[in-house]
């Protein structure tokens, strides 16, 4: 990968030879000094036309920004980019990066007009061609960090209207938490590492939920990282298909987050016809982002090996890191066929396993409280008078 930086306004050009069979895409990523970014954009050299072409408009808190033109010259690309009237005095930076992309063989067909993506007025781009996805810069990508610091954490929702749950959740060191939402816990006196902002860990759980509000608080949160669709594969929870999921899947990129995929139930984890198989596959051919795989795997019977073995053939399937967002040990045809002690035993060992295995950088217990519906039985943390139970007296050793 060749990068070039330029002052605003700026322009790149790059050698074409050999470009007759392929499209090349740049990202732009344009900076103020000393701060984050103020937008980010892609475009394409698509060799069928012979033209450069937007795949989103500009965008920033303020709107679009003007659009920008090019064109083939000679044996060079070139992409001249205009900033209009907006604040160019404080666009500094120019990240130019190119990537080669597939394109058809055939790069004498009829010309096309140059199109702009359409930018809807949440300011999140829409769904990009399947050969130039929005991607958002973040460092901790472009390196290829999935910290494994702090693996053990849980998932919790709010017990009551006055912010229990996070009060109640300072007793344990958790390294992090999430709560099926994209904004955290709060609470005025909660203290411990529950209360630090980047304990949390926001989630967009279904197609309601990708909404402007919904992802700007995603993409203001603290955490590095956004979780994915909740159980797409379940009717009872999200209830995707995996093309509503891939259309709305560059509204998560756009957050700028490292993604972990969408959380299927174990049925519909493993196997190139699973939900998730079908997801991560077509994922990958349009370019798209998915920089972790989020699993559930809940055991009926408290076999460790299975447990182990599912996570290695989901790694070996997906080759990359792995975080276990629910886990617990639960007989969904006779719920409350294990006591709670039971289920402490289980956590502890599945815990020692999970920490060990190095491609599974975090994991959380299912549940911080009994869900009430009586599928989670015996193995909440804390009952419903606080007190802690077998389990969450197991999760206070282990969470040190």
């Amino acid at each position: 990968m060749s990068q070039r930086r330029e002052k605003w306004p700026g322009e790149w050009s790059g050698n074409a030879d050999g470009w007759n069979a392929q499209s090349w895409a740049w990202a732009l990523d344009l900076h103020r000094p000393g701060a984050t970014r103020i937008f980010q954009d892609e475009f394409v050299f698509n060799m069928r036309s012979d033209a450069l072409s937007a795949t989103h408009g500009f965008h920033d808190d303020r709107g679009a920004l003007s659009p920008y033109g090019g064109d083939r010259q000679g044996a060079h690309l070139s992409a001249s980019i205009d900033g209009g009237q907006h604040d160019t005095d404080l666009l500094d930076l120019v990240t130019a990066t190119h990537q080669s992309l597939r394109a058809p063989e055939d790069h004498h067909a009829a010309r096309h007009d140059r199109t702009s993506h359409h930018k809807p007025d949440d300011g999140i781009p829409m769904d990009a061609p399947a050969f130039a996805a929005a991607k958002m810069h973040n460092p901790a990508r472009s390196a290829g960090l999935i910290e494994q610091s702090g693996k053990i954490g849980i998932g919790t929702w709010d017990f009551d209207a006055n912010g229990t749950a996070q009060e109640d959740l300072g007793r344990f060191n958790f390294g992090w938490y999430y709560n099926w939402q994209p904004s955290p816990l709060w609470s005025p006196t909660a203290t411990g590492r529950l209360a630090a902002d980047d304990s949390f860990v926001p989630m967009i759980w279904g197609a309601d939920d990708v909404n402007r509000a919904d992802l700007r608080s995603a993409k203001n949160s603290s955490s590095n990282y956004l979780l994915g669709f909740n159980e797409p594969d379940n009717h009872s929870q999200s209830d995707m298909t995996v093309a509503e999921a891939l259309k709305l899947w560059p509204k998560l990129m756009a957050t700028g987050k490292l993604l972990g995929s969408p959380a299927t139930t174990q049925d519909e984890t493993l196997g190139a016809t699973s939900w998730l198989g079908k997801f991560m596959s077509k994922a990958e051919a349009r370019g798209y982002d998915v920089d972790f795989v989020t699993v559930h795997y809940y055991s009926d019977d408290g076999n460790l090996g299975d447990f182990k073995n599912f996570l290695r053939d989901v790694y070996k399937e997906y080759h990359k890191p792995i975080w276990v967002t629910e886990w617990a040990l639960i007989d969904w045809e006779n719920p409350d066929r294990y006591s709670a002690r039971e289920a402490a035993k289980f956590a502890e060992a599945a815990t020692q396993m999970l920490d060990d295995l190095s491609f599974v950088k975090r994991h959380a217990w299912f549940g911080a409280y009994e869900g009430g519906d009586g599928w989670n039985v015996n193995t909440e943390l804390l009952d419903s008078n606080g007190h802690m139970t077998a389990v969450g007296n197991t999760f206070v050793d282990l969470a040190i």
